[in-house]
């Protein structure tokens, strides 16, 4: 592999008349100097072999550990750990404490209480996570992103108020609450994996025009299934709730209004854990398609929770 040194980038320069302000040959000697190159490649000692890539944004990492290492040096050691995690370390878990859950809820019938409640801080995780990644992936594919984040979050929050208000009507009408809710768990866990491998592979042909502005409409219909998919959720799991509990009725308001005081904080309380754990780990150190793994996984364990529960207890 040949290199090009600096008399030869400065003789290109002027042979070819490009017409430039600051990259002059003084200013080209100057930033290509020996000595800048040593303090680069000393630099590099010890540095990680992972490579960034653009689904799996590591630098965004690196950055936010090296800023904190400066800033918050007692948080350097946590940074190093996440810095080290595989998809095993959050399947494996989950999938113990699914069946230790499962083991102790046949032998209390208390627990199956936390049913409706778990599977929605579920739901709310995977819609943090999915909005985070379509915020991540528009950055990555068009090199911007802050104009575009109003968009894409009133496309989610528009889907969540279309998905409550639809579900909320029929409330009445639907028959078996269980299977509705079933079918919308499922619904979330083909959206987690349809979603990176739409982007992973219209990805290469981003430089056509047709596809560049198709590819945008996609976000924001993604963007708002997320949201219709979690707001659908909702009224529903109330209702279940509710009706499973001899003590609460659909009438009273003091049992609807703590009914939906816990779910919502069930919600809240999943967005909340995967806005810190998506934004600042799982995306930038596991990438895209295996942060949505994740949700799948989740999502199949709040599943199999709900479809293996006692109707009458729920």
């Amino acid at each position: 592999m040949s290199q090009i040194d600096i008399p030869q980038l400065i003789q290109r320069l002027k042979q070819r008349d490009v017409d430039v302000i600051l990259i002059r040959p003084a200013y080209i000697e100057y930033r290509l100097h020996q000595r800048w190159l040593n303090w680069f490649l000393n630099s590099l000692q010890g540095a990680t072999e992972n490579i960034n890539q653009d689904f799996k944004p590591l630098g965004v990492y690196y950055s936010l550990a090296h800023w904190n290492a400066l800033f918050s040096p007692y948080i350097l050691n946590l940074f190093n750990w996440f810095g080290k995690i595989n998809l095993w370390f959050f399947s494996i878990p989950l999938a113990i404490l699914t069946l230790m859950f499962l083991f102790f809820r046949f032998r209390i019938k208390r627990l199956s209480k936390l049913n409706i409640p778990l599977a929605i801080a579920a739901t709310g995780f995977a819609g943090m996570i999915l909005d985070l990644a379509l915020i991540y992936t528009f950055q990555t594919l068009y090199g911007y992103v802050f104009h575009w984040i109003g968009l894409l979050v009133t496309a989610f929050m528009a889907g969540a108020a279309v998905g409550s208000s639809v579900i909320t009507s029929r409330l009445v009408r639907i028959k078996n609450d269980i299977a509705c809710f079933l079918k919308i768990e499922v619904a979330l866990i083909v959206l987690s994996i349809l979603l990176p491998l739409i982007f992973i592979n219209v990805s290469p042909y981003l430089d056509r025009p047709l596809i560049f502005f198709l590819l945008q409409i996609v976000f924001l219909v993604l963007s708002f299934l997320s949201g219709l998919l979690v707001g659908a959720q909702f009224p529903l799991a109330s209702k279940i709730y509710l009706s499973s509990h001899r003590n609460n009725t659909l009438t009273d308001g003091n049992n609807i209004s703590r009914t939906a005081g816990l779910l919502y904080g069930c919600d809240l309380l999943g967005g909340w854990i995967s806005g810190i754990l998506g934004g600042v780990v799982l995306l930038p150190v596991l990438g895209l398609w295996k942060t949505c793994l994740i949700v799948v996984f989740i999502k199949v364990s709040s599943f199999i929770v709900i479809a293996t529960s006692d109707r009458k207890l729920v």
